[in-house]
């Protein structure tokens, strides 16, 4: 816009301007002329040649890191149990069943877990030691028993159809412990044998009313001798209703007593034009008489695809038992070591042992390891001929066990 003195300025000009221009109109020429000076009084439009800081922009958020993931200090071995043990009034899986004997000899079925410390050795179950300063359990130090749930039979029954359909094997490993041995420690020795031979499928415990003292062998020879009955109703209907694909037996001590009992009654009853029920029946220094064993033994092969005998000459708790009985034991070697037909008997009286000697299939790497190649490759002796050297005996096959 023009100021107001450059109008005053310009109206003279208007006025004495001609009215008219040869050939043109006087307005128009007149508009021109003033659309030219307002223009001129105009700013002239530069370019700006100021500096425009750039608007930062925000970076993208960053994703949140996810919280490093820890690995956890134990692995946990799930089990099943049988037991015709009495239930204590403790909910403490320590002390949920004692050495008393099951009202009427009835079975108490469940689950348990046991941790293994991931600095766990095979052949070995870690427990607190005075000497390290350990009190109380750790289950990131020690093989611990974490849980113990019961069951009624129909969940039990669910429960192992879950665990034999849901492994990596559709089979079964019964584990049948010896004299001097509480529920709990059962429980932790079959949660370590599991780890260590890598055996996936369903580990179950059965566990008789051992009283767990030294002092009580007798009324261990009693409850053992009781459960019986038990035992082989209970084998049985683990076969004729799991459908698993395979069973396996291992018992230790004087569990054997039970479990070749059983057998026998299982034997008397089988059809002997069938199948053996068991694929694999091991027994680790069998505290048996070993005229009873070889008496027991013509029956029981049946019942197993293959029978494995455990015996040592370095059995220091074997070598009590005889000398209480006044007889040698089923699983003792030396001289009158038991060499019977369609039993594989195998001498590892070479192995390191320590103490007693007595737990050699749980507690050497040697003995896991074969143990390893029985059950899960289903490897015969002849088979292993890395560690067992073939002996001969009346004609009759054993093995010598090379550590």
């Amino acid at each position: 816009m023009l100021e107001p003195d450059a109008l005053r300025f310009m109206m003279p000009a208007m006025r004495t301007f001609p009215a008219r221009s040869k050939g043109l109109p006087a307005l128009p020429i007149l508009f021109a002329a003033l659309w030219l000076l307002v223009a001129g009084c105009r700013a002239p439009q530069h370019e700006s040649t100021a500096v425009v800081e750039p608007v930062p922009v925000e970076p993208p958020p960053r994703p949140a890191m996810a919280a490093p993931v820890r690995e956890a200090p134990y692995q946990l071995v799930r089990g099943l149990y049988a037991t015709d043990r009495n239930r204590t009034e403790s909910n403490e899986p320590n002390h949920f069943y004692g050495p008393d004997r099951s009202a009427s000899g009835a079975l108490h079925y469940g689950t348990f877990q046991v941790s293994i410390p991931k600095d766990h050795r095979i052949a070995e179950i870690e427990r607190p030691s005075l000497l390290r300063f350990e009190f109380n359990e750790d289950p990131s130090k020690h093989v611990v028993l974490v849980q113990v749930r019961p069951r009624s039979l129909d969940d039990f029954k669910r429960d192992l159809a879950d665990v034999v359909f849901g492994g990596d094997r559709q089979e079964i490993l019964v584990f049948i412990h010896g004299y001097n041995v509480s529920f709990d420690e059962a429980a932790r020795r079959l949660g370590q044998l599991v780890y260590d031979l890598e055996f996936r499928g369903a580990p179950i415990l059965y566990s008789w009313p051992s009283q767990a003292e030294e002092t009580k062998y007798t009324y261990d020879e009693a409850a053992v001798e009781w459960t019986i009955p038990h035992l082989e109703k209970f084998l049985a209907d683990v076969v004729a209703k799991s459908n698993a694909s395979a069973v396996h037996l291992v018992a230790h001590s004087m569990g054997n007593r039970a479990l070749t009992r059983a057998l026998q009654l299982i034997a008397r009853r089988q059809n002997p034009e069938l199948s053996p029920l068991f694929r694999h029946i091991i027994m680790a220094a069998p505290d048996i008489d070993a005229g009873v064993f070889r008496e027991l033994a013509r029956e029981i092969n049946t019942t197993g695809n293959r029978l494995t005998l455990y015996a040592s000459s370095n059995d220091k708790a074997l070598q009590v038992s005889k000398k209480f009985h006044g007889y040698h034991r089923a699983g003792e070697s030396g001289t009158d070591l038991v060499v019977v037909p369609n039993v594989d008997t195998i001498d590892v009286s070479g192995i390191d042992t320590s103490l007693l000697g007595h737990s050699y299939y749980g507690d050497n790497t040697s003995v896991v390891s074969d143990l390893r190649k029985i059950i899960l490759l289903n490897q015969s002796p002849s088979d292993r001929c890395d560690c067992l050297v073939p002996r001969l005996q009346g004609g009759l096959p054993f093995w010598v066990f090379q550590p």
